[in-house]
């Protein structure tokens, strides 16, 4: 078993949701699921703050005992990185109630699409450059 089985996993999860919330992202189902759409995003921020938990818990610190100072930067980078996108999620589901979804639809359509498509980057770059660094360890 790998190191990162387990927070690969969690990137599953997390494609599957984002994939079923941008399934969601049209006119017609804003504004007819939108109580759905704002669980499914709760839903996600609830996933991605566990995932990073497990990352915080398991995978960063024994990375920065590492005595590659590659791994050292790649992994300070990767952390900064990921906290800008914790913030915005959470932002994300501070700002857009469900009042403000209906009266602004297309708006969040067009932001949560790019939230979206910023967290897939995220994990992409995860699974391609951190984990497999993570597994050499």
């Amino acid at each position: 078993m790998a190191r990162t089985d387990n927070l690969r996993k969690q990137h599953d999860q997390l494609i599957a949701l984002t994939q079923e919330i941008s399934r969601n992202l049209t006119l017609s189902e804003v504004s007819t699921k939108t109580i759905n759409i704002t669980m499914l995003l709760s839903k996600l921020t609830g996933l991605l703050q566990v995932h990073a938990s497990s990352e915080d818990k398991f995978l960063y610190p024994g990375l920065l005992k590492a005595t590659d100072t590659k791994v050292k930067t790649i992994t300070k980078r990767f952390l900064d990185e990921m906290g800008g996108i914790d913030k915005a999620v959470s932002e994300h589901n501070t700002k857009w109630t469900i009042q403000i979804i209906k009266e602004k639809p297309n708006e969040f359509i067009k932001e949560t699409k790019q939230l979206l498509a910023t967290l897939g980057v995220r994990i992409n770059k995860e699974n391609a450059e951190l984990y497999p660094l993570a597994d050499t360890l």
